[in-house]
């Protein structure tokens, strides 16, 4: 019994939902690191690189929304946060299929299989169930 009511009370960003806010962080520091000199010579770089860029600007705008989102104990989180992870996983097979060899099926197998178990974690976790119940 006691077990039960310390699994129902799990709630609030802490645990592996922690973790993902943490990572999410990180990436989306590293990923505005990246996109700065893209946009200031957003004029001279080629067409396909222009897509690219707009394209992750979008992701960019989704791990943001996906952040505020969480801090805000929204149920729209649950949502935005795998559309996210899908997004992000899809752009990263467009970018990467430009580049040949075996480092590309490695960055697909193991981006795809990370971006399940997150997928997989915002939908069975009772932190999430918790956490994420009004709006």
């Amino acid at each position: 019994m006691k077990q039960q009511n310390k699994t129902k009370n799990i709630s609030g960003i802490g645990g592996w939902l922690l973790v993902y806010v943490i990572i999410l962080s990180i990436g989306f520091v590293v990923a505005i690191k990246n996109f700065y000199p893209l946009v200031l010579n957003f004029n001279s770089i080629s067409i396909i690189n222009k897509i690219f860029t707009i394209l992750s600007f979008i992701g960019i705008l989704l791990v943001l929304n996906s952040l505020v989102l969480i801090f805000q104990y929204s149920k729209k989180a649950k949502k935005w946060n795998i559309i996210m992870l899908i997004y992000n996983f899809i752009l990263n097979i467009i970018i990467f299929s430009f580049k040949l060899g075996m480092e590309t099926i490695y960055v697909f197998l193991i981006g795809g299989f990370i971006t399940y178990l997150w997928i997989e974690y915002w939908l069975i976790s009772k932190r999430i169930k918790n956490t994420f119940i009004e709006d």
